[in-house]
């Protein structure tokens, strides 16, 4: 009975993950499609090139999501540290600033797949667009790739600038930026 409960209780998670994962799949596909509209409306696009632009940029929009992945947070021993008044340890801070540097190629190498992906559909781009579009769409894209979290929660997931390394002021001392 009790191994019963347990798949039982196992199903019903399986079941309300997967419903929540399609849910979402669902919102994003609703909001690149409004995002290929407005910006098909932008560029003045006809019809049939309205709809040829809105399936390239569907899939396009897919494969730069693709090149994310989620940055995993493990800053948990510092900011418990720092909550408690206390310093961190020198074993502490070498593992923080190995998982920065970790960190920061992992993002390096997300922006070569992004270029990669954007130099694949700028030939896609250009049955429906003219030159100076697909330099504007690509601009837009990675100014909206690139905000700060102040101007709105983007790929990046109000991750701040600096990588959310350091204190208050970032960086490796928390001084006012550089090598201080």
């Amino acid at each position: 009975m009790n191994n019963l409960c347990k798949t039982l209780a196992a199903l019903v998670l399986a079941a309300v993950v997967s419903t929540n994962a399609t849910a979402q799949n669902a919102d994003s596909e609703k909001r690149v499609a409004r995002r290929a509209e407005a910006l098909a409306a932008k560029f003045g696009l006809d019809d049939a090139k309205r709809q040829q632009f809105t399936a390239i940029y569907a899939d396009y929009a897919k494969e730069i999501a693709a090149t994310f992945e989620r940055p995993q947070r493990n800053n948990q021993q510092r900011n418990n540290a720092q909550r408690k008044g206390k310093t961190m340890t020198d074993a502490e801070a070498t593992a923080a600033v190995d998982a920065h540097f970790e960190q920061a190629a992992k993002r390096i190498e997300s922006q070569k797949k992004v270029i990669d992906v954007q130099k694949k559909y700028r030939k896609e781009f250009a049955k429906v667009l003219t030159p100076v579009q697909i330099h504007e769409l690509l601009v837009m894209q990675n100014q909206q790739r690139n905000r700060t979290p102040q101007q709105g929660q983007g790929q990046r997931g109000g991750q701040r600038p600096g990588g959310n390394f350091g204190g208050p002021q970032g960086g490796f001392g928390g001084g006012q930026g550089g090598w201080d």
